[in-house]
Formats: C-alpha cells, sequence, structure tokens
C-alpha cells in the first residue's frame, strides 16, 4: 500500500471519528421503545484521533523526504 493511499484511509478515519465525536457530544445514549443505544466513550475517540493525527503527519512526513539514489561510477 503506497503511502498516499494510507494516507487517504486514515484521513476517512479521521473524519469518521469526528462525526462520531459530534454525535456523542449530542446525546450519549437513548432509547427508542423498549430498545437502548450507548454510544462510543468520549475519551476512547478522542484518544484514537489524536493517534490518527500523528500517523497523519508522520505519513505526510514521511512522503515528502523521498529519497532518490544514484549510482556513480567512475571514469578512468
Amino acid at each position: 500500500m503506497s503511502v498516499e493511499d494510507q494516507l487517504a484511509e486514515r484521513r476517512q478515519m479521521l473524519a469518521e471519528v469526528n462525526a462520531a465525536i459530534s454525535k456523542v457530544l449530542t446525546g450519549q445514549s437513548y432509547s427508542l421503545g423498549s430498545r437502548s443505544v450507548t454510544r462510543a466513550n468520549l475519551a476512547e475517540l478522542r484518544s484514537f484521533r489524536k493517534e490518527l493525527e500523528s500517523e497523519i503527519a508522520a505519513l505526510e512526513e514521511r512522503g515528502t523526504t523521498r529519497r532518490s539514489f544514484r549510482r556513480v561510477v567512475p571514469i578512468g
């Protein structure tokens, strides 16, 4: 998997985590009739967001510091 693919995947995951955080902030749990739903833990979501942000930063840095090698053959 290329660096660009990894970046795209992490950015998509970050967007989903941010959406989940927004939903948790509007209400942690709710009930519909006899069923109840509890959303993810806010602290865990924030921790995961930090991990994703640091992975994205590392991938962006790695992607911009591409090294190239050239072989030099001395003449003579």
